[in-house]
């Protein structure tokens, strides 16, 4: 039997790995590869210049390199990632945030978009605690330039290393936060799926998924929106006639108040009702009371 990724020995690994960085802060004698010039042969530069390569820089400590290659293919315990996060707590002036899907959304979406979402949560939340430990790195940079005597502008070249390390950082997060909309816009209706839209400039910082105030902003999308499409043609006086007539002639028709035109919520689509049995409906019902108390908080 083939074991599964579950049964991995992670305490070894764990170990080894951190051992392996303990060794190299205490190696004084890093040595940095020197590229070796040689006369290139005629054939070496055809391949060099017709191949399709990725771009590579400079050869980095081999010490180094093969300790950032094995935490990339490494699986490490939940609870060496516990250990490691903890070590940086968030800072009291960030605002910084795994956001939460907003309940108006979370208490509608189907139970396999919230499976997925979970997952992405748990991904996001790894890239948002990273964004801490890079932040408190990056002033504790700055706070050395102030004290070198020596080598300020390496100070300051690795301080902008470690801000474009961040400045990466932060548009993977916003990628992520996109792609967590994409999952849940199907189960959402007209003009909610409008929130799912990417935003036009900068994103709005909060604890949310969707920002705050939703019923504001689906007001003003599904008025914009009403705005800038053109009218429809055949939309005469007697095609208005026509449905006045019809809406006349159906006198029992049950109240949509707070509902969107097809009798559902305005913010979901609703479940089918066919083939569900009474137990499917009453867990599903269940299911949604609890919705929010699963979700990941950073």
């Amino acid at each position: 039997m083939i074991p599964s990724a579950q049964h991995v020995r992670h305490d070894i690994d764990d170990h080894y790995v951190i051992d392996q960085i303990d060794e190299l802060l205490a190696d004084d004698n890093l040595e940095v590869n020197k590229d070796e010039t040689e006369t290139e042969s005629f054939e070496t530069v055809l391949e060099q210049e017709y191949t399709i390569k990725e771009v590579v820089g400079a050869n980095l400590n081999p010490k180094l390199i093969s300790i950032v290659n094995q935490l990339f293919v490494k699986v490490l315990s939940e609870e060496k990632l516990k250990e490691i996060t903890e070590k940086y707590p968030k800072p009291a002036n960030m605002n910084v945030n795994m956001p939460l899907v907003n309940k108006e959304i979370w208490s509608v979406v189907k139970t396999n978009t919230i499976s997925t979402d979970l997952k992405s949560q748990k991904i996001q939340n790894k890239v948002v605690k990273t964004s801490y430990s890079l932040a408190e790195l990056i002033a504790f940079l700055m706070e050395l330039k102030k004290k070198a005597k020596y080598y300020p502008d390496d100070m300051s070249k690795a301080i902008r290393m470690a801000m474009d390390s961040m400045t990466m950082l932060a548009q993977a997060n916003r990628e992520l936060d996109q792609k967590r909309k994409d999952t849940l816009r199907p189960d959402l209706s007209y003009p909610s799926k409008l929130l799912c839209n990417p935003p036009n400039g900068d994103a709005e910082n909060s604890v949310f998924l969707f920002g705050e105030e939703l019923g504001k902003k689906v007001k003003e999308m599904k008025e914009a929106n009403s705005v800038s499409q053109p009218s429809t043609p055949g939309s005469t006086s007697a095609n208005k006639y026509r449905n006045n007539y019809n809406y006349r002639c159906q006198p029992y028709k049950r109240s949509t108040k707070g509902y969107s035109n097809n009798g559902r919520p305005f913010l979901s689509q609703g479940f089918r009702k066919t083939g569900q049995t009474r137990y499917q409906k009453s867990w599903k019902s269940g299911h949604i009371k609890d919705k929010n108390q699963t979700q990941t908080k950073s």
